[in-house]
């Protein structure tokens, strides 16, 4: 990985905890079904993207900013009561090559900064918003292997702590989850890459 160059790609972590039915850059359905009680069902459907853009700044270091949209709905089947949860952020991220001759180990830095809005629909009778403000940082280690000249294939093993807080001036929430996941996906280089 020398020279400069931008990249795109496109990445899966999979056990985010939060977005059942996808991980990210995934489009995913889900049922769930209590088989000793009848009254606990519901249907997820979800979508995750997270795009990325990057720079290598010198040989092997790339920088950049990566981007997250998503959004997951449940929905009773028994009745209209639905719950909606959708999260926009972004945030940099800092990675770097250990180049070798078929495969490029790696190791990666990420902060982002986001908001999520939860949305909770009872019929047409009652419905209740909260909005959360979300910090989240994550690093892994990894590898990259060439698919192409301008292709590879990524697969990173790391940690990812997020923390939620309400925004409401009269009720005061705060949550962190942590997760241990596996991030994978495919990065595309544009510009020089000797």
């Amino acid at each position: 990985m020398a020279g400069l160059s931008t990249t795109f790609s496109g990445n899966s972590w999979y056990s985010e905890g939060l977005n059942p039915g996808a991980g990210l850059f995934n489009l995913g359905f889900s049922t769930v079904k209590d088989l000793d009680d009848d009254e606990i069902d519901a249907k997820f459907a979800a979508f995750n993207f997270q795009p990325r853009i990057g720079y290598f700044v010198i040989d092997n270091l790339a920088i950049g900013l990566d981007l997250m949209a998503g959004i997951v709905r449940e929905k009773d089947p028994d009745d209209s009561d639905t719950w909606t949860v959708t999260t926009l952020g972004a945030g940099p991220f800092v990675r770097y090559y250990y180049p070798m001759e078929k495969i490029y180990p790696f190791a990666e830095l990420n902060v982002g900064f986001g908001s999520t809005k939860y949305k909770s629909e009872y019929g047409e009778e009652y419905s209740y918003e909260s909005k959360y403000t979300n910090f989240v940082y994550s690093a892994g280690i990894g590898a990259a292997i060439p698919l192409g000249e301008r292709v590879t294939f990524d697969a990173l093993a790391g940690y990812m702590s997020s923390t939620m807080k309400e925004k409401d001036e009269e009720y005061s929430d705060e949550m962190r989850i942590g997760t241990f996941g596996i991030k994978m996906g495919f990065m595309v280089y544009f510009g020089a890459t000797e």
